[in-house]
Parts: structure tokens; sequence; C-alpha cells
């Protein structure tokens, strides 16, 4: 019985110390780096559009938005 207590005991601390380095677990892609920036405002359209993400993302899970404030 002392013997199953241990394991159990020991059990739970190393499920708490892995749930404290969660690692590759998010469930989401996100933005590494772009170019233009976040928020940047830019004089004229840009000839590219460059967006590198942290992960490979699915093509039909994905959809980008391309707004012109001035109109």
């Amino acid at each position: 019985m002392l013997r199953l207590h241990k394991v159990l005991l020991w059990g739970a601390v190393g499920i708490f110390l892995l749930s404290l380095f969660p690692g590759r677990s998010f469930a989401h892609a996100y933005i590494v780096r772009s170019t233009p920036s976040e928020n940047e405002t830019l004089a004229r359209a840009p000839s590219m559009i460059r967006i590198e993400f942290n992960e490979e993302i699915q093509d039909h899970f994905y959809s980008l938005k391309l707004i012109n404030r001035l109109h």
C-alpha cells in the first residue's frame, strides 16, 4: 500500500512538472515577422507582403484580409 502511494505521488509530481514546460503544445501558429510590420502605415501600397509563421500552416485553415483605410 505504501509503495502504491509513492508511485502515485511521484506520478503526480511528474505530471505537474511536465505541465510547467508545455513546449510545442500551443494550438495556433503565430506570426514571427512580417513585411510590412504589424500596424505599419505606408505612403503607398507595397509591391509584396511577406508573413513568416512559427510553424507550417495548413492550406485550408488560413485567410488574410488586406484593408485599404483610404477608401
